[in-house]
């Protein structure tokens, strides 16, 4: 496998992925290398995004404001609006306007949404792999729903379930990344790499959370996706997404990578478990399941 030198405009820093690796393992460790450098930065997400984060923090939040936030930016607010209006969204009257979508929609789902326009502008990104990255972010847009589906049936608070789906797997987009920016003529082929990106996704994705100095519970829950456990203990925001990243995957939600290429092990909690843990029970998962072909059913499987 050939990669050479980390772009700096990717990670800013001393980091390098050197020009020969004999396998995996050494484009795994260059890669967290890479991610824990102290000069690397993640791609930047739009002030907008970042702007309404903040504002949705606030329980006295006004709605003029997020407005005029929002308006500030015409492409983010025509994509907003264009996803207001699918059937995941849509109402029985149409949305046209950003005061009508903050009337039904509220700040909070809001928020989501432009998260949503700005992944998808800013990281979901990198040309020779951009199969992989639109179905990596068809299957996060999924998973994100699942998991604000699977809260509303647990006792637990979901705030952050939607955004927690939508960034578990941020770390795999971040990583396809920096293995072209290493070497944008001739980046390393996919299956050369992909156990090594999946090793490192969810330190990976925590990382980047962190740095975009999203909401702290944010970052523990996507760096435990796949173990749900902190400290010994299970996160329940964590077994909410693991959940539903089993889900999107069993509704054909995939990553176009998953299952094509071999990957090490990964630690993960079996599902029975995970049903303990988010007191759930055969009847509930029965709903859930149709709630989530019903609501599922406008981004096709």
């Amino acid at each position: 496998m050939h990669l050479g030198k980390l772009n700096p405009k990717y990670g800013k820093g001393s980091v390098t992925l050197e020009e020969e690796f004999i396998d995996d393992t050494e484009v795994r460790l260059r890669l967290e290398a890479t991610f824990r450098s102290p000069d690397y930065k993640p791609p930047t997400l739009p002030s907008v995004a970042l702007e309404l984060l903040s504002l949705s923090q606030n329980p006295n939040a006004d709605f003029k404001k997020v407005g005029k936030v929002l308006e500030s930016d015409p492409i983010i607010t025509g994509q907003v609006l264009r996803i207001a209006q699918s059937p995941v969204y849509a109402g029985r009257v149409a949305i046209t306007t950003i005061p009508q979508a903050l009337s039904r929609l509220g700040i909070k789902t809001l928020r989501d949404i432009v998260l949503q326009v700005a992944l998808n502008a800013r990281v979901f990104r990198a040309k020779p792999y951009q199969p992989t990255m639109e179905s990596l972010q068809r299957h996060s847009m999924a998973v994100a729903h699942l998991a604000r589906i699977i809260s509303r049936y647990t006792p637990f608070e979901g705030e952050y379930a939607f955004l927690c789906g939508l960034l578990h797997d941020v770390g795999v987009a971040g990583s396809l990344i920096a293995l072209f920016e290493s070497n944008p003529k001739k980046p390393p082929a996919l299956e050369d790499a992909w156990s090594a990106v999946k090793s490192v996704h969810a330190e990976a994705s925590k990382l980047m959370v962190e740095q975009w100095k999203l909401p702290a519970d944010i970052a523990l829950t996507v760096g435990a996706h796949h173990s749900v456990l902190i400290q010994g203990y299970p996160h329940t925001m964590a077994a909410i997404v693991h959940l539903a990243d089993e889900l999107a995957k069993e509704l054909g939600f995939t990553t176009r990578a998953e299952g094509a290429f071999a990957t090490r092990n990964i630690e993960t909690m079996d599902r029975g478990t995970l049903l303990q843990v988010l007191s759930l029970s055969a009847k509930q998962m029965e709903l859930i399941s149709k709630d989530a072909l019903k609501h599922l059913e406008g981004l096709g499987g």
